[in-house]
């Protein structure tokens, strides 16, 4: 389950925003909501682009790329060249947290994953630095690293 998701630096989000899921208070799950896939807020103020932001983990996952709408990706007012953005996953007992940064549509700076804040992967494309010391923590040590060294 996703627990919280920050992003900053991406489209109209210069600095960073959360979403915190965990922290429902005293509300009550409405799937009449979620089946009518409605968001409520005023006008120009970000909606979309929240909703892009969290989905943009899926342009890796799947490799898609983003159409010519959404190339756009960095906020015009940053002094930053990359978007950041961090997913914390609830798994059980345990917490899954995978962060990365773009510096455009295709184009990863880093990513790191930590399970229960050890970190498995550490990769800085940027700077051709990559550490896959954590693989030991989950018995990964043979996976095929040739898409990172490459």
């Amino acid at each position: 389950m996703l627990k919280k998701f920050t992003v900053s630096n991406f489209k109209n989000f210069k600095d960073e925003i959360s979403l915190d899921f965990s922290k429902i208070g005293e509300y009550s799950f409405n799937a009449d909501c979620l089946s009518m896939r409605l968001i409520y807020g005023r006008n120009a103020t970000g909606k979309t682009n929240f909703g892009r932001a969290l989905l943009d983990i899926t342009t890796l996952l799947y490799g898609m790329f983003r159409n010519d709408e959404n190339s756009v990706l960095i906020n015009a007012d940053s002094q930053e060249d990359t978007a950041k953005f961090i997913y914390e996953f609830q798994f059980g007992s345990d917490e899954v947290t995978y962060k990365y940064s773009r510096f455009a549509n295709t184009e990863l700076c880093d990513e790191e994953l930590y399970i229960n804040g050890e970190a498995i992967i550490k990769c800085d494309f940027k700077n051709s630095k990559f550490d896959f010391q954590g693989l030991s923590i989950i018995g990964a040590e043979t996976v095929n690293m040739k898409r990172y060294l490459n």
